[in-house]
């Protein structure tokens, strides 16, 4: 058996390969790019549990004898009504630059908002061999800084703060995932008894 992240995107790759490493799984853990899967998987589910979902069933159903791990995250910002959550990584419809674009069409649609709370989810679908998909959620709070910080992290980890001032992308990847809302998820997961397969 081997454990299947269901990704492609090197830096959400880099942080659950740490995540998974430093909690010893003893599997060996393979991405979309390792076993030659390069279609594209549509997202078309309207939570971050369906999406998650979604992409877990498509792999688990090429590969019934692996672990297979999807992740599906998002930012949401309170005073646009939770945007732009599912749609994270393609708010802004960008075909280049795209963590840039999102960042800079987020902080148009903040200016002069006061109410800068935010939170990151992350949503884990879970499939082991002739089970059924199980989930863990975790989440950040944080607030949305009024300019980019920092040169580490991807997505909109330059303008996500935990204290207001320290920006996600100011901290090491063993720093942030102290706290991220990846390693809360992972946290969850690894507190469960089936986990001691795999370690």
């Amino acid at each position: 058996m081997r454990l299947i992240i269901v990704s492609n995107n090197k830096d959400k790759i880099k942080d659950l390969k740490y995540l998974l490493n430093i909690n010893n799984v003893k599997l060996d853990i393979l991405t979309l790019n390792d076993i030659g899967y390069d279609e594209e998987i549509i997202e078309f589910g309207k939570t971050f549990a369906q999406n998650a979902l979604i992409k877990a069933q498509t792999i688990a159903y090429l590969y019934p004898n692996d672990l297979i791990i999807a992740d599906d995250s998002g930012l949401c910002v309170e005073a646009l009504d939770d945007a732009p959550n599912i749609y994270s990584s393609r708010y802004a419809n960008a075909s280049t630059n795209i963590d840039q674009a999102n960042m800079d069409k987020l902080l148009f649609n903040l200016n002069g908002i006061l109410n800068r709370k935010a939170h990151f989810i992350s949503m884990l679908c879970v499939i082991q061999p002739n089970q059924e998909p199980f989930f863990v959620q975790g989440k950040v709070n944080g607030t949305i800084l009024h300019k980019q910080i920092g040169t580490n992290g991807f997505g909109y980890d330059q303008i996500f703060s935990l204290d207001g001032e320290t920006s996600f992308a100011q901290l090491t990847l063993i720093e942030k995932n102290k706290y991220s809302h990846r390693q809360k998820a992972f946290e969850k997961l690894f507190s469960l008894s089936f986990w001691e397969l795999y370690v």
